[in-house]
């Protein structure tokens, strides 16, 4: 399984932190928000998706993985909000079924099957579609 760490709408509430540089690349404490994800949840890949603007000095950064590019999600994939502050009390895990997790309103991480993936990245963007996906029928809720 995949791990793509992504950048939500509530980076600007960092400002002027995250001005230069993409949420989960903020330290607390000795490391990344990153590294501690990584060291909590270790994958074989992973990809990032960031502000467009901040994109060309992130892949010079994470060489050979992919940002903001939607082909890296052609298997199962495991979204973590890069505000995430992962700890050894949390017990997120790469395995499990397809589910949504939340802190509040905030999506904390969304665990997908690649065959969710591809059915949502299809051309096809009809208004159906689009509040099929809004519902998450398709996957069960957790609250972190």
């Amino acid at each position: 399984m995949k791990i793509c760490i992504f950048e939500d709408k509530k980076y600007d509430q960092l400002y002027p932190l995250t001005y230069l540089r993409g949420v989960f690349e903020l330290k607390c404490g000795h490391t990344l928000l990153v590294e501690k994800i990584k060291r909590k949840l270790a994958a074989q890949a992973y990809c990032y998706f960031i502000r467009e603007e901040l994109a060309p000095c992130l892949r010079n950064k994470v060489e050979g993985e992919a940002v903001n590019d939607m082909a890296g999600l052609e298997e199962d994939v495991l979204f973590i909000n890069g505000r995430w502050l992962a700890s050894n009390k949390d017990d997120l895990s790469l395995d499990g079924a397809e589910e949504v997790g939340f802190k509040g309103d905030d999506i904390v991480y969304i665990r997908a099957k690649k065959e969710t993936i591809a059915k949502y990245l299809k051309d096809d963007r009809s208004e159906e579609h689009t509040s099929e996906l809004q519902s998450h029928s398709f996957i069960s809720y957790a609250v972190f």
